[in-house]
């Protein structure tokens, strides 16, 4: 018999923190799931670590394989996955004991359940507590954009049937690009469990802590592309929402190459991609790139960087002049 859950864990080189996860799945209150657990060609001790938690109990299973990036380890996991629903966990985070029994009681009411979490840094620790209950889709994802992959449990079927898989080859977006994908294909409702169920570890030396600026920035250029083949006939319902995640993306571009040295000339390229962008959505009935400040991006990155540093300098102005008169 299929269990409820598979979580699934990518690994590569989290030894140290890789035994408090497998703890906290192995005491989950809840017992029906199994894990699988990827080692993404780990040169430290997590495939021995993973191996002692296979020992005594069958609900967790090993895959050893080359080093290919944090996608192909999650797109391996889905193909040995068996549960009625999908758990992606990172190999250096971890569960409350109660996770799966909190988010157990949803999984006849709707296609995708969303979760709160905690963010841990060092010894600090931040709640981040969402509503609670059962949502139309369409207001779900008006109202909510899930950064990451963990937040979001997803049924399995839904995965399969649209032959949903992660991108090989990126390193940042490969996981907002799989929850846009999900969201444009698994109808019905969203539930959400606001009690923060997901403990979030951001340490220095992660993907996110340690990201070359330039390769943020094309990998999520890569992103938005792949997300005009996949969605021009399947983002009608949320033509909005769907808009507003293209344009997240591209900020999230823009930010990261403001922070890269480069000269105009290079900026300018940037800009004619964008171009190219524009017109791929356009030729699939998509506007993603209409407003002002994609316009401005578009004919001139640096001029653009030029005009959001006046604009952010203002706002500072005028917000340092509000607090002296308050």
């Amino acid at each position: 018999m299929s269990p409820k859950f598979s979580i699934i864990i990518p690994i590569y080189n989290v030894s140290g923190y890789l035994r408090q996860c497998l703890e906290s799945l192995k005491s989950q209150s809840f017992t029906d799931f199994e894990v699988l657990m990827i080692d993404d060609g780990s040169s430290d001790a997590s495939a021995e670590i993973c191996a002692l938690f296979t020992q005594d109990d069958d609900r967790f299973r090993l895959f050893r394989k080359a080093n290919g990036g944090v996608g192909s380890a999650r797109n391996l996991g889905l193909d040995k996955a068996r549960g009625e629903w999908v758990w992606f966990v990172d190999g250096d985070d971890w569960l409350e004991p109660d996770a799966l029994l909190s988010v157990s009681c949803y999984t006849s009411d709707c296609s995708l359940i969303d979760v709160g979490y905690f963010e841990n840094q060092a010894d600090k620790e931040v709640g981040f507590i969402g509503e609670t209950g059962c949502f139309d889709l369409a207001d779900y994802a008006e109202r909510n954009f899930a950064f990451t992959v963990w937040k979001q449990i997803y049924k399995r079927d839904v995965i399969a049937s649209n032959f949903l898989s992660f991108s090989d080859g990126l390193k940042y977006g490969e996981d907002q690009e799989f929850i846009i994908k999900y969201q444009c294909v698994c109808g019905g409702k969203a539930c959400c469990v606001g009690a923060p169920l997901y403990h979030y570890r951001l340490r220095e030396g992660s993907a996110m802590m340690s990201g070359r600026y330039s390769s943020i920035a094309d990998d999520h250029f890569s992103v938005v592309e792949n997300l005009a083949d996949y969605c021009s006939e399947k983002s009608s319902f949320f033509d909005g929402w769907f808009k507003a995640r293209v344009q997240r993306l591209l900020k999230s571009a823009f930010v990261a190459l403001k922070n890269v040295p480069l000269n105009k000339e290079s900026l300018e390229l940037y800009s004619e991609k964008i171009k190219e962008l524009d017109l791929k959505y356009k030729g699939r009935g998509l506007d993603c790139f209409s407003s002002v400040e994609f316009m401005l991006a578009k004919y001139s990155l640096s001029i653009y960087f030029k005009v959001m540093d006046f604009y952010m300098s203002v706002k500072k102005s005028k917000d340092e002049r509000s607090k002296e008169e308050d």
